[in-house]
């Protein structure tokens, strides 16, 4: 398994939701070629409170895109808007979309994750 598999994999401990969740998340984009990044991109919430974290730990899936400029192009609308891309928000308002057809969305926790919640 390369690193980029590595980094995108499917964390222990996950519920049903986060495991349709991850599904959604790596299939959008592994479409989108937007599969790029230097750190681990999935957590599972008792992963993420084990660490002492205090957003996210109710979830169904943690996403970490620090480190992950494609990441953060679709779950940071910060860096949807600092783009200055014509497309904008475009990743990150598909994202929800998906994720809306099974019941979940994301919220940004901070300028460095993103977590999973059923809506």
């Amino acid at each position: 398994m390369n690193t980029e598999q590595n980094h995108l994999a499917m964390p222990a401990d996950l519920d049903d939701k986060g495991q349709k969740a991850h599904a959604i998340i790596v299939d959008y984009l592994k479409a989108n070629k937007l599969t790029t990044t230097e750190l681990r991109a999935f957590y599972a919430p008792s992963e993420w409170r084990a660490h002492g974290e205090t957003y996210g730990c109710d979830s169904h899936l943690v996403i970490v895109y620090d480190g992950a400029t494609s990441l953060k192009r679709v779950f940071s609308m910060d860096a949807c808007y600092e783009s200055g891309r014509a497309e904008g928000y475009k990743h990150y308002e598909a994202m929800q979309d998906k994720l809306a057809e099974i019941g979940l969305f994301f919220e940004e926790c901070t300028r460095w994750h993103a977590a999973v919640y059923t809506i």
